[in-house]
């Protein structure tokens, strides 16, 4: 078994309406023939363990549509790739940020409490 698993909550692939499958066990032992023809069966599928039947079409790919599919899956790996990079660097320029800050803090807080002192000695 294959399990699938998609980065954040905004990943395309929890979006799709379309899923690719390999080889499928028929209880009948063959694809019923509108599928060999070149057609589509409606049906029904159940997409987790446990969770209701819901309607689907089921179609056999083509080589065209495997390399659509593979072109199609290329280019959202690199956006989403892309979008990672960038919030990571956002995470560290905010990181960055706050060090800055808190250091900042630090400083001027020794400088208050040299002054201070410098107030009570005089």
């Amino acid at each position: 078994r294959d399990v699938l698993v998609a980065l954040g909550t905004h990943h395309p692939a929890l979006f799709s309406d379309h899923v690719l499958i390999g080889e499928a066990s028929w209880v009948s032992g063959s694809p019923p023939v509108e599928l060999t023809q070149g057609g589509v069966v409606r049906c029904e599928c159940r997409l987790r363990h446990q969770q209701p039947l819901v309607a689907c079409e089921v179609s056999l790919a083509t080589p065209a549509d495997l390399a659509s599919i593979r072109e199609q899956s290329h280019a959202q790996s690199h956006e989403q790739r892309k979008e990672q990079d960038h919030a990571q660097g956002r995470e560290k320029s905010h990181e960055k940020s706050h060090k800055q800050s808190r250091e900042k803090s630090h400083v001027q807080g020794q400088n208050e409490n040299r002054e201070q002192g410098r107030g009570a000695t005089h």
